[in-house]
């Protein structure tokens, strides 16, 4: 069984707060967080439908919704875990994957072109 979900940090939001206007000036932050959580649970249901007459299959009466608290604070506990683990650490500089890519050898590149092959345009 697939597991159904919502992602809602959306543009929706990002809409809601352009619309606020110059109303948001006059809110807290978490005033217009509120506002934007009950913009997204508008479209939960939405989308849920929509997958639904698509028929695609999953618990649809029990998503994972990302703003649902218990989820949020699980990925804090998992961020705080990899930040624990030593997986973030202050560099001199930002090492981005095309950096990673640069620095393969010519065998590991010419390995990843039958992965990935070169589109030419």
């Amino acid at each position: 069984m697939s597991l159904a979900g919502t992602a809602t940090v959306s543009l929706s939001s990002f809409r809601l707060i352009k619309k606020l206007g110059k109303k948001k000036h006059d809110m807290s932050k978490s005033d217009i967080r509120k506002e934007c959580r009950k913009h997204a649970d508008k479209f939960i249901d939405t989308q849920r439908q929509g997958f639904i007459r698509l028929g695609g299959f999953g618990d649809w009466y029990n998503p994972y919704i990302t703003m649902d608290f218990k989820y949020e604070a699980k990925t804090l506990e998992e961020l705080y875990r990899f930040f624990d683990n030593g997986g973030v650490y202050k560099g001199l500089k930002l090492y981005t994957g095309v950096q990673a890519v640069q620095r393969l050898s010519q065998r590991q590149r010419l390995s990843m072109t039958t992965i990935l092959p070169h589109r030419s345009s």
